[in-house]
Formats: C-alpha cells, sequence, structure tokens
C-alpha cells in the first residue's frame, strides 16, 4: 500500500518538470494477513473506532472552537504540547492557531510541510516570548540517522504499541488512483483520514 500525504497532494495535477518521472507517495506499507508459527514480532490487527480507540482521552470535532475545548480541558492552562500536521496551505491558519493552544512553556512541533519559497505567517511574537514557547520544526525523523528512528517505529507498530491499520480509512486500486487523490483531497466531504493506494 501506499498512502497519499499533504506533499503528495501539493504536487498533484501540477506540471512540475523537476518531477517528470518520479515516484509520488513515499508512504509504503504492506498489510500482514498471516504470520508463521515462528514469527513473534508481527501480529494481525483488528480494526476499530479511530481517535479514541487509539487512546485519545478527548476529541475535539472540526466544527468546534478549539481554543475553548483545549482551555476546558486544561483549566484554561493550554495543551502541553501541540502538534501542527496541516501543513501547505493552511499552515499561516493552523500555526498561529496551536501557539494559540498551547500554555506558557509549552512546545509547538512544526511537523506539516511548508509550501516552497519564502512564506509570512503572523504570529503573536510577543506572547510567544514572554510565554517561553518553544517552536519545534520537524522532518517526521532526525536529520541524521534516520534508520535508528525508523527501525524503533517500525517496531513500535510490529508490538501494536503504534496501531495503523485503523487511520486507513480508505482504500483505492492503482488505477484509481485520481478518486484516492479526490478523496485525500476533500476530507471535509470524505471523511478521509488515511487514503492507500494498493499495488
Amino acid at each position: 500500500m501506499a498512502g497519499i500525504c499533504g506533499t503528495d497532494l501539493r504536487h498533484w495535477e501540477k506540471a512540475e518538470e523537476e518531477l517528470h518521472c518520479c515516484i509520488m507517495s513515499h508512504e509504503l506499507a504492506g498489510e500482514v494477513v498471516e504470520i508463521g508459527s515462528a514469527v513473534t514480532r508481527v501480529a494481525i490487527i483488528d480494526r476499530m473506532p479511530h481517535a479514541l480507540a487509539l487512546g485519545a482521552d478527548r476529541t475535539v470535532h472540526s466544527d468546534d472552537d478549539p481554543q475553548a475545548a483545549v482551555g476546558a480541558m486544561t483549566d484554561d492552562r493550554g495543551a502541553d504540547i501541540v502538534f501542527e500536521c496541516a501543513g501547505g496551505e493552511s499552515m499561516p491558519d493552523t500555526l498561529p492557531l496551536a501557539t494559540r493552544l498551547v500554555r506558557r512553556g509549552g512546545k509547538v512541533v512544526i511537523v506539516g510541510g511548508f509550501d516552497d519559497g519564502a512564506i509570512a505567517i503572523p504570529l503573536e511574537w510577543q506572547r510567544i516570548q514572554m510565554s517561553e514557547i518553544t517552536l519545534i520544526p520537524s522532518a517526521s525523523f532526525a536529520f541524521y540517522d534516520i534508520h535508528a528512528e525508523q527501525v524503533e517505529v517500525i517496531d513500535l507498530v510490529a508490538r501494536g504499541v503504534l496501531k495503523t491499520q485503523e487511520l486507513i480509512t480508505h482504500r483505492f486500486p492503482l488505477d484509481r488512483i485520481n478518486d484516492a487523490f479526490e478523496a485525500a483531497q476533500d476530507r471535509g466531504r470524505t471523511g478521509a483520514i488515511f487514503v492507500g493506494l494498493t499495488i
């Protein structure tokens, strides 16, 4: 299976010569359908509902006011750590929101990718400074020695600590790649969390 991520969506249907003949969808994974008696580090995982079943204590609907919701959950203190994962065109909205959701002395981890070039994103710099909020850019894995972190993540998935299969909400065969991209692009309508292409 190959997953469609935000980077893929930003390049979909764009004529970019530097990407000519490049393979998109860098999120490749396989599905375990059977294991032998000597296999001890891989398991077949059953499906279950999403966020709460995956360990979230509480959820916030996208139509709700996130600041009010986080305030209610934390006695108006703010979250200890906020992950900005939307990236792309959403970043001018989601990064400032992340800095408003985090507590004094908290951290904002920037996982979502930026579009190419200079991007102006107004932030409340005085609040960030006076509250000593740490902004942490992330490329998902360490810049140096990525192998060790990937091995750790694969081990967590294999042991069932990280439940990934439940996040795949849509699956498409390769010959329906455009339908897959449309489902991923229109998440509000489709409810897509992770869209996969079966190869």
